[in-house]
């Protein structure tokens, strides 16, 4: 995993990022904070994620599964809200720990 020691640092220093992206190709010439690329054969279960408490995170990946495994420990580890998107031509979208209520 790349990219979370930066996340911890602006941590230590007291600031909190809008939000955090989690990305199995994540860009690697752009000179992003709030960027973390992960291995496709990570196992999100054992990550410290505890960076992420309070935090807004989006994770893309190539299927629901392995996305759905970081939404869990993004989640576990206390992050505010989590989206998911999945695919790479028809888009699978969803919301972790956030309720949503529809007015009519």
């Amino acid at each position: 995993m790349v990219g979370l020691d930066r996340i911890i640092q602006i941590r230590r220093r007291g600031l909190k990022p809008v939000s955090v992206t989690l990305e199995p190709n994540a860009p690697r010439v752009m000179d992003l904070d709030t960027w973390i690329q992960y291995d496709p054969r990570d196992v999100p279960e054992l990550f410290d994620l505890r960076a992420l408490i309070g935090l807004f995170v989006a994770i893309l990946g190539p299927d629901n599964e392995l996305t759905a495994r970081w939404a869990k420990a993004a989640c576990k580890a206390g992050a505010s809200t989590v989206m998911t998107i999945n695919g790479k031509q028809s888009r699978d979208f969803r919301l972790y720990g956030v309720d949503l209520e529809f007015n009519s």
